[in-house]
């Protein structure tokens, strides 16, 4: 067992892409859930391939839990101590904002009439949704030393697999309502988990296989499309989160199942290109915890303005959308680097950086 594990660029930045497809699919939610709602299907559209992105990064964690529970110096509590500081701590602090807003909220407090819209947003977009990835996570870790045993038995793949279609099929993905995010998340962070055990074996397909899993993505991509004109609607508007039929569990399956090829064919791409380096990925890889925290902010400015600034010519729109999701992530970027420069040696307690 070796002392220290090699780094691996390609899952590096992988990472990175992972929290660019978050920042912009959340983006892209501000003119399907603000107010005065869109019903342009293009943004529906674009908003499915980018959505369902926690995907990326549910696999990336098993993936790197197990990569470094790997070596000599691996130790369980001091693990458990490092998430609690560098994720627990962390979330509560960039939550104060978010929960005096939500104080505000309550009928008959000084500033409700100011701050009753804003409070509402910030509920929405920052203490329901995303960060409850960083409660499933933390869970998920507690439990790794059962995962651990699990990986290493000789059926744990055929069962993963067989629990993420379950969990895909029955636990379609809406607003975060618990326990729903673990039969759909933590399949897919097992078998993260799975492909760095045998990641000798997983790399060499999927450096030959990538392209396939590129046009098996597309294909499902084509198929969710399909069921989203059939039941008229995604997923993400059912109620509570449990299918309410077939068609929907199905368009469910697909959506999480076209996540994980277009993870595949990315993750085999990056390892072509291994060799190559790229600046801006590494960037938001190094930071991709602090962005995480931060952009739901960004995300809540947008939907309480929204009504207020947004275009009603079409063309005007869509390049404004194109906009925020390429300013979004940057801005987020910024703001993350500014406080580790800030903070110091205490970013990592004040925004996971």
């Amino acid at each position: 067992m070796p002392a220290k594990r090699q780094f691996l660029q390609h899952i590096h930045y992988f990472r990175g892409i992972a929290i660019i497809f978050i920042v912009i699919s959340h983006a892209l939610l501000v003119p399907l859930l603000a107010p005065v709602k869109t019903k342009d299907p293009v943004y529906g559209l674009v908003y499915l391939f980018f959505s369902n992105a926690t995907v990326f990064f549910a696999l990336i964690s098993g993936f790197l839990f197990q990569y470094n529970s790997d070596n000599s110096t691996f130790s369980y509590s001091t693990m458990m101590k490092k998430k609690f500081l560098y994720l627990f701590v962390p979330l509560v602090f960039m939550s104060i904002p978010a929960m005096i807003a939500i104080a505000y909220e309550s009928p008959g407090s000084p500033g409700h009439k100011l701050f009753a819209g804003a409070a509402g947003a910030a509920k929405w977009a920052f203490m329901r949704s995303p960060l409850w990835f960083i409660f499933f996570i933390l869970i998920a870790f507690t439990a790794s030393p059962l995962i651990l045993r699990f990986v290493h038995w000789r059926w744990s793949f055929p069962v993963t697999m067989l629990a993420m279609s379950l969990g895909f099929f029955f636990f379609p993905r809406t607003l975060p309502v618990w326990p729903g995010v673990f039969p759909y998340f933590l399949p897919v962070f097992v078998l993260g988990a799975i492909m760095s055990y045998r990641y000798g074996q997983f790399r060499v397909y999927i450096q030959r296989y990538f392209l396939y899993c590129g046009i098996l993505a597309l294909m499902l991509m084509l198929l969710v499309i399909l069921a989203v004109l059939v039941t008229g609607e995604t997923d993400r508007t059912l109620v509570f989160g449990f299918n309410r039929s077939v068609a929907r569990g199905v368009q469910s399956e697909l959506r999480g199942y076209f996540k994980i090829f277009l993870a595949l064919f990315l993750w085999g791409l990056l390892i072509r290109l291994e060799h190559r380096e790229s600046r801006i990925l590494d960037l938001f890889a190094n930071y991709s915890f602090g962005i995480y925290f931060i952009h739901s902010y960004f995300i809540t400015l947008s939907i309480i303005f929204y009504a207020y600034l947004w275009p009603s010519s079409r063309p005007f729109a869509y390049l404004m959308t194109l906009g925020y999701c390429i300013i979004w992530p940057l801005l987020a970027l910024a703001i993350a680097m500014l406080i580790k420069r800030v903070s110091g040696r205490y970013s990592r307690y004040v925004a996971g950086v």
